[in-house]
């Protein structure tokens, strides 16, 4: 048995907004893109919003069962399909400006004549667009008027309003999930610039990954923008060394009025360098750690060539330690990329979404454009 299209049709409906979304990033003139949108009851799968203030509404149609998409399709319940559409279209004209309605679906046209109608594939490839033009259009033979009959029924409650709903309306055709897949992935690859497959699957996962949030109650603001993109795509590097190390404690009474002066001292001198020099186990790296947690502290960006000694680990082999400059750029690269996203500035700033594969030098070309960068974001010099 075929398995093609398999998904649940929420799934499906999701992704559809996400290659909307993926579109966005190309597009200038799209604000944002929301799924599963809470101003709208039968037009809400997908909204894209424009910079003019136009929309356009996306209603997804999805089937795993290989279904045609035929008149009855369109009218099946009690207020057919199009009746929900045209009227909700209807209620919010006047607050809202919908440049289009578009049903899109993986089914296929309806192949075959229905009680006399052209074919659904015949009426949505040759009537319909010609209808949208001239809504007076009756059809060249009489399966086809048959079809522009029926099909105004469904809009008669419309008035002469109905010639205006047609103009925006669309029908479009996309493959099932695992073709929807492909795309996002082309989309995704493009974006990123690369044809590495690592690094678009890991982007993709990241983004298919925020559909659980975007498309439920969990999001804190319905509109999706190109930097919440942006940021799903931004995935960190899975090769660096993680660590959170903390001061040791008590800390001395010297070691508070010292962090103080430490601290005037860097922020009035106009000198880019500073070397805290001690012997080994005198605290330097304690004392950074320390300095790192303070709230009004001047550590913005730190490495740890080394990890000091401390209660738990008493001793560390002299040849161990994360010294190579892949490491210590790609650090600090990631750490500006989670400064950035926190200020909400990745997309703005145009970071680099893929920095894994770059040479030490071009990771360190990337840290010292993107330090001055993020010191005037924040408006002040920041430190590492």
């Amino acid at each position: 048995m075929s398995m093609a299209g398999l998904g649940s049709p929420y799934w499906y409906e999701w992704e559809i907004g996400l290659l909307e979304c993926l579109n966005m990033m190309r597009d200038v003139t799209v604000k944002s893109v929301v799924l599963q949108s809470s101003d709208f009851v039968s037009l809400d799968d997908v909204v894209v919003n424009y910079n003019d203030g136009s929309i356009v509404n996306i209603q997804v149609k999805h089937t795993d069962c290989n279904d045609n998409f035929t008149y009855s399709f369109l009218s099946s319940e009690s207020e057919s399909l199009l009746q929900k559409l045209s009227q909700e279209w209807l209620s919010k004209k006047k607050s809202n400006n919908i440049r289009e309605i578009r049903i899109v679906t993986n089914r296929k046209w309806g192949p075959v004549k229905s009680d006399g109608k052209c074919s659904f594939e015949d009426f949505v490839t040759k009537v319909f667009p010609i209808l949208q033009k001239d809504y007076d259009y009756d059809g060249q033979d009489l399966s086809q008027e048959l079809s522009v009959k029926w099909f105004k029924e469904q809009l008669v409650d419309l008035g002469e309003q109905a010639a205006e709903f047609v103009r925006i309306l669309s029908f479009v055709k996309e493959g099932d999930l695992s073709s929807v897949n492909l795309e996002i992935g082309k989309k995704v690859a493009g974006i990123l610039g690369t044809d590495r497959k690592e690094p678009i699957k890991r982007a993709t996962d990241s983004l298919l990954a925020k559909l659980e949030i975007w498309s439920t109650s969990r999001r804190k603001c319905q509109e999706i923008f190109r930097n919440d993109i942006y940021e799903a795509l931004c995935v960190k590097s899975i090769n660096l060394p993680k660590y959170e190390l903390y001061p040791e404690k008590p800390i001395f009474p010297s070691r508070k009025s010292f962090v103080q002066s430490f601290m005037s001292t860097i922020r009035l001198c106009d000198k880019k360098m500073y070397f805290l020099q001690g012997l080994p186990g005198s605290g330097k790296t304690n004392f950074v750690s320390y300095l790192a947690q303070l709230e009004d502290s001047i550590v913005d960006f730190r490495f740890y060539t080394y990890l000091p000694v401390n209660k738990e680990h008493p001793s560390f082999s002299d040849d161990e330690g994360f010294y190579s400059g892949d490491l210590l750029w790609g650090s600090i690269l990631t750490q500006l990329k989670d400064k950035f996203e926190k200020i909400g500035k990745l997309y703005e700033c145009e970071f680099p979404l893929i920095y894994s594969y770059l040479s030490v030098t071009e990771k360190r070309e990337q840290v010292l454009k993107y330090l001055p960068i993020y010191a005037n974001a924040i408006g002040r010099t920041c430190y590492v």
